[in-house]
């Protein structure tokens, strides 16, 4: 089975704009009774992501934590690039820099409209694409 990963061209720039997308897509994936892992640049990332879970939304709830191994793990786990993935992970949200080096689950990838974050998602795209995963392309 190919690999999907799928690229979610945002109209706005800037990190702030990938975790508010973010944090709509994991209630999204969740709401699909997915397990979805949202993998952040560094561990303050994924504890601004945890606090805007618990805000972004006045009429939905996302059980969310952040990442540590465990039998049982919230729906929706955040953790940095330093952890590794969580093997129960049905969707990765990546919101970093870096290809998501997992051949497994289905991959949503963030694109800020800023020059720079689009430099890094072209790169991004022709890795993937180099290991002929199937690639999606969303322009919201």
């Amino acid at each position: 089975m190919t690999q999907q990963v799928d690229f979610y061209l945002l109209p706005a720039a800037g990190a702030e704009a990938g975790e508010q997308f973010a944090a709509r897509l994991a209630a999204k994936v969740y709401q699909m009774s997915l397990q979805v892992h949202v993998q952040c640049a560094s561990p303050a990332a994924a504890q601004r992501l945890d606090d805007l879970l618990w805000t972004f939304s006045d009429d939905s709830f996302v059980p969310h934590e952040l990442w540590q191994a465990s039998d049982d793990p919230a729906p929706v786990t955040l953790g940095s690039i330093e952890q590794p993935l969580p093997e129960q992970a049905e969707v990765i949200i990546n919101l970093s820099e870096q290809v998501c080096a997992t051949p497994d689950p289905r991959i949503a990838e963030i694109v800020p409209a800023d020059d720079p974050s689009k430099a890094r998602g072209r790169q991004r795209y022709a890795t993937y694409r180099d290991r002929g995963c199937e690639l999606k392309m969303h322009t919201l």
